[in-house]
């Protein structure tokens, strides 16, 4: 059976990622699962075509691993590497085109520098924070797709954010010096003041920034999403501007095989 070229695991560049081309029955396999569902099926997928010499499960793998090994599979099988990106200017809202080369954001792949993980130390306990893994995306897909029913800013979707918000900081963090399971994290994150809470994030958001690694992405409303730098619009607002940064949610930028 045929592999494409190994490519180093960006979280951990010790172990290689090897993936070979999915087959019709692999493709009907995750073809009625639903499009919010992007984590699980990535999941599934990543699972299912790994060279069994390289194997582990994609779900203890970082979101910029999964990313990346999905990103490294369409460039391996896309018949055009070339896409085109629609856009609106967030000053005149002209809407604007962009054609992409899939093959030039793949340059700007890195590797995580140092150990997996930072750790701070934070009214009196030493946490580890941490890139989200896939089976933290799922979870948090989980609780997007509870937003569904509910009617845009109302108290009910307020809450549902938030509480989307708080599931991103503790699957993120671990204690250094005590198993703290997940239900624990919540609730010594809910007896955090305001502001506390404020300092935490932030930190957290340093560190994370810290351990960037794989493909530019960010996690942006409950999603990891990928980034890219496009051409500003020419209006005159924008002239100190020249260049915007989007966010792509992952079906939607690099998607995974249908029939």
């Amino acid at each position: 059976m045929h592999y494409f070229a190994p490519i180093p695991r960006p979280s951990n560049p010790d172990y290689a990622i090897r993936l070979r081309e999915a087959t019709v029955k692999e493709m009907l396999a995750i073809a009625d699962v639903q499009p919010e569902l992007e984590e699980q099926i990535t999941s599934e997928f990543l699972n299912q075509l790994q060279a069994p010499e390289t194997y582990s499960d994609a779900r203890q793998w970082s979101g910029d691993d999964r990313r990346l090994a999905v990103y490294w599979y369409a460039l391996h099988t896309l018949p055009d590497t070339q896409m085109t990106l629609s856009y609106t200017c967030p000053s005149c809202s002209k809407s604007l085109n962009y054609r992409l080369d899939l093959r030039d954001l793949a340059d700007n792949n890195t590797t995580l520098k140092g150990k997996p993980y930072r750790e701070i130390a934070f009214k009196g306990e030493t946490l580890q924070i941490k890139p989200l893994t896939g089976e933290a995306l799922e979870q948090l897909e989980t609780l997007n797709l509870a937003l569904n029913p509910l009617t845009p800013n109302t108290a009910d979707y307020r809450q549902q954010k938030a509480e989307i918000r708080l599931a991103e900081i503790r699957y993120c963090l671990d204690f250094a010096e005590q198993h703290v399971d997940d239900e624990g994290k919540k609730q010594w994150l809910l007896q955090l003041t305001a502001s506390e809470f404020a300092q935490l994030t932030q930190l957290i958001s340093e560190k994370l920034t810290e351990l960037q690694h794989g493909l530019p992405s960010v996690m942006h409303d409950g999603k990891l999403q990928l980034t890219t730098q496009v051409p500003a619009c020419d209006c005159e607002a924008q002239t100190n501007n020249p260049y915007l940064t989007l966010f792509f949610p992952f079906r939607d930028f690099c998607q995974l095989p249908g029939i």
